[in-house]
């Protein structure tokens, strides 16, 4: 590893503890590493604003938007009110929000489902004197795991499902990935419900009088009927990948603007940009561990001396490593790091591809442990008040049950060799 890599795995670290010691803002943490980076001279002044000009951040700003304005719409007390028809038990409050959840996000894209989902959520819980941080974390790891599910519940799996196609390999079919996804999310499910959101924090709420009526109709003026209909053909184009996540959110959100669904400055109000601030620092710092070299050094170091081994040790190898970066990095950049090596180790000594891209697009997904790595975590994580070390708690045996999970049938279902 170069001195440059020491220097920034050494700022990630000591941004790691400022976070968990809570000592600044998660947002002035973050944009506070991309600048000790730069004036190093780590990354040039243009890498370090490209996480900012990204086309995650601007999508995200841009669902903010599409959200509020459903927001204000009578299908959020609506939903409310169907939630009240849950018990007071929060297991089963849990296990029934997690299943619905994941079961949507396999075929939609998990940020908006999660912007979405978490004011109702929250309305819900508060109207019912819960504590909405109980189950802000369990829907976001719900909608993670439903995406591992299938081919377009998330772009990591079709990053890695085009990365297979572009390299002569036949990539995975729609459903292939479900055979890993739906045991590690039933057993997740299973798990939160049933004991891990006892270790969920009990975070402070402000009381607001929420209207509490189960039998509430759902009346829906021509002003909503244009919301609802651009929302759904959003979805409908990017699940069927006629678009992507960032042009259909962008001319959604531009036709809410020029219908005057929303205004201008509903819109400005609306965007969270201390979420954006983090999102595209942690997109810089990225920059700078492939940058640097510490990202290479780092997969080199655990990966290709375990190859010797046999195929078994160099997919656990491959797996840890891919999920530790993650929770750095992001998804999308964790496997794209990962890919190419674990592509080249696998040639060279004659193993199955197949199953180590299964295992890398797993792992690039699971990520329980920050609220950094995955856009859904970074969503109610600011909805839910927590602190950086609630989803260590609450993520560390998540992130055991899936990898014990997909480890152990990964060589069931694709032969490594």
């Amino acid at each position: 590893m170069t001195m440059y890599g020491f220097i920034t795995v050494s700022i990630i670290i000591i941004m790691f503890i400022v976070l968990m010691r809570e000592w600044v803002r998660a947002h002035v943490a973050f944009i506070s590493a991309v600048i000790i980076l730069l004036l190093i001279g780590v990354i040039s002044p243009l890498e370090a604003l490209s996480g900012f000009l990204n086309q995650s951040v601007i999508t995200v700003g841009a669902l903010f938007v599409i959200i509020s304005a459903i927001q204000k719409t009578s299908v959020i007390p609506f939903l409310t009110s169907k939630f009240t028809k849950t018990t007071n038990n929060g297991s089963s409050n849990n296990l029934k929000l997690m299943a619905i959840v994941s079961g949507m996000s396999g075929f939609l894209n998990n940020i908006p489902l999660v912007l979405l989902f978490s004011p109702i959520i929250r309305k819900w819980a508060i109207a019912n004197k819960f504590h909405p941080s109980k189950y802000l974390i369990p829907v976001s790891y719900a909608a993670i795991l439903g995406g591992m599910c299938t081919l377009i519940g998330t772009s990591t799996n079709l990053l890695v499902h085009s990365m297979l196609v572009q390299n002569g390999y036949e990539g995975f079919t729609m459903f292939e990935l479900a055979l890993v996804g739906i045991p590690s999310t039933t057993l997740v499910i299973l798990y939160m419900s049933l004991y891990g959101y006892k270790v969920l924090p009990e975070i402070p709420y402000e009381e607001i009088a929420y209207p509490h009526n189960p039998t509430k109709k759902l009346t829906v003026s021509k002003r909503e009927l244009i919301i609802y209909f651009s929302f759904f053909i959003m979805l409908l184009c990017v699940s069927m990948q006629w678009v992507s996540m960032a042009n259909g959110a962008l001319v959604t959100c531009l036709a809410f603007l020029l219908l005057k669904v929303v205004t201008i400055k509903e819109a400005f109000r609306s965007i969270p940009w201390s979420l954006l601030a983090i999102i595209g620092s942690a997109l810089g710092i990225a920059v700078a561990l492939e940058k640097s070299g510490a990202a290479h050094a780092i997969t080199n170091t655990f990966i290709l001396p375990l190859s010797a081994f046999g195929p078994f040790p160099l997919l656990v190898a491959i797996y840890i490593v891919a999920s530790v970066i993650t929770e750095v990095i992001t998804n999308n950049a964790a496997a794209a790091l990962v890919f190419p090596i674990a592509l080249y180790t696998t040639v060279q000594l004659g193993f199955n591809v197949e199953p180590y891209a299964v295992a890398i697009a797993i792992a690039a997904s699971a990520s329980f442990l920050t609220p950094f790595g995955y856009q859904t975590n970074l969503i109610v994580y600011e909805a839910g008040k927590y602190r950086f070390i609630d989803f260590v708690r609450a993520g560390l045996p998540v992130k055991i049950i899936v990898m014990c999970t997909t480890l152990y049938l990964i060589p069931i279902f694709w032969p490594l060799m």
